[in-house]
C-alpha cells in the first residue's frame, strides 16, 4: 500500500475525490500538513481524480485519469467553470443540492 498527495491551487475548501475504477468506489483526499492526501491505496491501481474548488464567486473543476505509483504527487490543473456548469455536473451525478 502507498500514499499519494494531490496539489491544487489554494482554493477556499477545495475537494478531491478519487474514483477506483476496478472497485467502483470513491475515496476522499484529506487535508494534512503536507497537502491533500489519499492514504493506504494499492499501487498500480487505475483511478480517476475529480477536484472542485471555489475562489470567491469563481468555480473550478478538474478531472484526470492516472495509475497510482508509490509516493506520487499529482499536480491538478483546474479550469474555471460557470456556476450553471458546476450545478449541471452535480445534477448529472445524482446530487440535487
Amino acid at each position: 500500500m502507498t500514499d499519494f498527495y494531490v496539489k491544487t491551487p489554494d482554493f477556499d475548501g477545495a475537494r478531491v475525490l478519487v474514483y477506483f475504477k476496478n472497485l467502483n468506489t470513491f475515496m476522499p483526499a484529506v487535508a494534512t500538513g503536507k497537502g491533500l492526501k489519499v492514504g493506504e491505496v494499492p499501487p498500480n491501481e487505475k483511478v480517476r481524480l475529480i477536484a472542485v474548488g471555489r475562489d470567491g464567486d469563481d468555480f473550478y473543476f478538474a478531472k484526470t485519469d492516472f495509475t497510482i505509483v508509490k509516493k506520487a504527487i499529482v499536480d491538478v490543473k483546474m479550469e474555471k467553470v460557470s456556476y450553471d456548469d458546476m450545478k449541471k455536473m452535480f445534477t448529472i451525478s445524482g446530487y440535487e443540492k
